[in-house]
C-alpha cells in the first residue's frame, strides 16, 4: 500500500494530527530488511544497498545485469539450505544461441544453468558448508555473453528478480 501510495499514517499527540508516512514507511522498510537478509529483490528500491556493482536501475519491476553482478545475503543456517534465484530469459539474450548462466558464493563456484529458450527461470544451487552461519555472503552470477540493443550504451546479460536462501 506504501509503494502505491494507497496508505496514509498520522500520529496524534499534543502538537495534534501529524502526517508521519514517510517516516513511518522508512521505519517498517529497515525492519523488514532487517528480519529478511536471506532475500534480496533486486527489482525492489528497498533492497538496493544489498546490491554490489554489475546492475542496471530497475526496469518494469526487475534489473538487468550486465555481464556479471553481486548481491550481498545473509549466510545459510543449515547445510540444507539452497541459493533460489528467479529471473527471465528475453528472446534476444538467446537469439544466437544458448547462454551460460554461472554462480559462486564468496569465491566458491555453485554451478552454472543453460538458458536456450525464452522464459522464466528459477535456479537453485547447493551452497558449501563453509557459509553456514557466516552473517554475509556475495553471491555473484555471470552470463557467457552479453547483447547491445540498438540505441542502447548498455552490455546485457539477464534480467532478475529474486536471490534467496531457503
Amino acid at each position: 500500500a506504501f509503494d502505491k501510495n494507497e496508505a496514509v499514517v498520522y500520529a496524534v499527540n499534543f502538537k495534534g494530527i501529524q502526517d508521519i508516512t514517510s517516516s513511518y514507511k522508512a521505519m517498517v522498510s529497515a525492519e523488514h530488511l532487517l528480519q529478511q537478509r536471506d532475500t534480496v529483490d533486486v527489482g525492489n528500491p528497498i533492497y538496493t544497498e544489498r546490491l554490489g556493482p554489475g546492475w542496471y536501475k530497475i526496469e518494469h519491476g526487475s534489473r538487468w545485469m550486465g555481464k556479471s553482478a553481486s548481491v550481498k545475503l545473509s549466510g545459510p543456517k543449515t547445510p540444507a539450505e539452497q541459493l533460489w534465484v528467479k529471473g527471465f530469459c528475453p528472446e534476444p539474450v538467446v537469439a544466437k544461441g544458448p547462454i551460460t548462466l554461472s554462480f559462486w558464493a564468496d569465491g566458491t563456484r555453485l554451478g552454472s544453468a543453460t538458458l536456450k529458450r525464452p522464459d522464466t527461470f528459477e535456479l537453485r544451487f547447493r551452497l558449501p558448508a563453509a557459509l553456514v552461519g557466516k552473517d554475509t555472503i556475495v553471491v555473484t552470477s555471470e552470463v557467457s555473453r552479453t547483447l547491445r540493443p540498438p540505441n542502447d550504451p548498455r552490455d546485457l546479460g539477464l534480467p532478475f528478480g529474486i536471490f534467496s536462501i531457503h
